[in-house]
């Protein structure tokens, strides 16, 4: 029977190849089963969401640092709620702040933006 882990590895291995999309995807699909069906071998963790996070870091897309903020974001509500058992860590931060050195093109720019996360 697939649980955390499985869906996890999987998550992890989109990551490690650098393709955030499907990784996010399949993050949806796991919080949806965990949420919607009451599936709670399938609930996402922290290592879940940093795995998402890591494959926003290593891609080039445009709106990569946005992607990863909006889910990091997400996170911390989440983990408010009671719904994510672990709060955001030194993973999930240096995920943040590399797609965040990536994917911004002004130095200023992304020290604002770091300064303001911190």
């Amino acid at each position: 029977e697939v649980n955390t882990i499985h869906y996890t590895t999987v998550v992890s291995a989109y990551a490690n190849a650098g393709e955030p999309e499907p990784a996010q995807r399949l993050l949806r699909e796991m919080f949806e089963e965990y949420l919607v069906r009451g599936n709670s071998k399938v609930k996402p963790n922290i290592r879940s969401f940093n795995s998402v996070l890591s494959a926003w870091s290593k891609t080039s897309s445009p709106d990569a640092f946005e992607s990863a903020e909006e889910l990091f974001v997400k996170m911390g509500e989440l983990y408010e709620s009671g719904a994510l058992e672990e709060p955001r860590g030194v993973i999930s931060y240096n995920c943040l702040l590399n797609a965040l050195a990536k994917n911004t093109h002004r130095v200023s720019d992304a020290v604002d933006k770091a300064e303001s996360l911190l």
